[in-house]
């Protein structure tokens, strides 16, 4: 049997799809409350903090095995750095593509994504499929997903505050302030809102998105990080003036239970090689002593010259 995710086709949704949307983190689902609501064409769970849509179908059954698809759409505005998806199910995976399998546990499968569709660009979407060698099967229940990089700052109290701090008619100065009222470091904070007003310049923040009413304020790099019973605020200029300030405001992070890394050690310095010892300079060799030179030969004395007179 083949079934299709359609809204046209709400009988078979129940059957063949599982179609959840999850918040920041993840939000779970019965399978009941799943398939009540898709028979009315509807998502089982939805909220206006969801970024990511999860949707399960079942493809070609041949009674000893089917052919299985998901795919993860990422809402919000936001890289999913690294999707990882929970759900429960009857049956065994045996093959599976584009994603690995963490963990088999019971009915409970987590699946994460391959090195090279890992992360989900925003308004992007990644897809995987499997294959069970044991057909006629439910559809998975319990979906999660989450991002392995960030994490749901709603596990975190916090409070947002802004206020009016100076309007001169055409337009105003506003400051907005996060305060973490939890026992965990909040990081890389994220605050979304919806205002009548104009935002024409910030600062300590940037704005990540700007549709319609609604903004994305994201922190800078070097006030990301709100330790425990601390703030962080950013200041805006808006028009016009005499604007109404909003009250309500989501906050979600990058991170919010990751360690920084401690700071290593500097490395110890290698031991200088040893110079080795000039070898020693060999005395040098003994002058010889001069020859001798010998003595001079005598020279013998002149033979004697006769005397003449004795002849005479």
């Amino acid at each position: 049997m083949s079934h299709k995710c359609l809204k046209t086709q709400p009988t078979r949704l129940a059957v063949g799809c599982a179609l959840i949307y999850l918040g920041a983190l993840a939000f779970p689902l019965s399978a009941q409350a799943g398939e009540e609501n898709l028979m009315k064409g509807q998502a089982a769970a939805y909220s206006d903090s969801s970024v990511a849509k999860a949707t399960i179908s079942m493809g070609s059954d041949w009674g000893t095995g089917f052919l299985g698809s998901g795919v993860i759409t990422n809402d919000s505005v936001t890289e999913i750095g690294n999707w990882m998806i929970t759900f429960e199910a009857d049956f065994n995976i045996d093959k599976i593509w584009n994603a690995e399998i963490v963990s088999h546990t019971g009915k409970t499968y987590v699946l994460k994504g391959k090195g090279y569709n890992r992360s989900i660009r925003p308004n992007g979407k990644v897809g995987f499929s499997f294959m069970s060698s044991k057909g006629n099967q439910q559809m998975p229940r319990n979906i999660m997903v989450r991002d392995t990089t960030r994490h749901d700052a709603s596990q975190i109290p916090t409070r947002v505050t802004m206020q009016n701090i100076n309007d001169w008619g055409s337009a105003f100065r506003g400051e907005a302030t996060i305060l973490n009222m939890g026992s965990t470091e909040l990081i890389g904070w994220i605050v979304s809102f919806e205002a009548d007003f104009e935002i024409k310049q910030i600062w300590n923040a940037k704005i990540v998105s700007h549709t319609g009413k609604h903004y994305v304020v994201q922190s800078n790099g070097w006030n990301e990080r709100i330790a425990p019973n601390n703030q962080a605020s950013f200041g805006f200029i808006a028009s016009p003036g005499d604007s109404a300030i909003p009250t309500q405001f989501l906050v979600n992070a990058s991170d919010t239970n990751s360690t920084p890394a401690p700071t290593p050690n500097p490395a110890p310095a290698p031991a200088p090689t040893p110079t080795p010892n000039p070898a020693p300079t060999p005395n040098p060799a003994p002058t010889p002593d001069p020859a001798p030179t010998p003595d001079p030969v005598p020279m013998p004395d002149p033979a004697p010259t006769p005397d003449s007179s004795a002849n005479a």
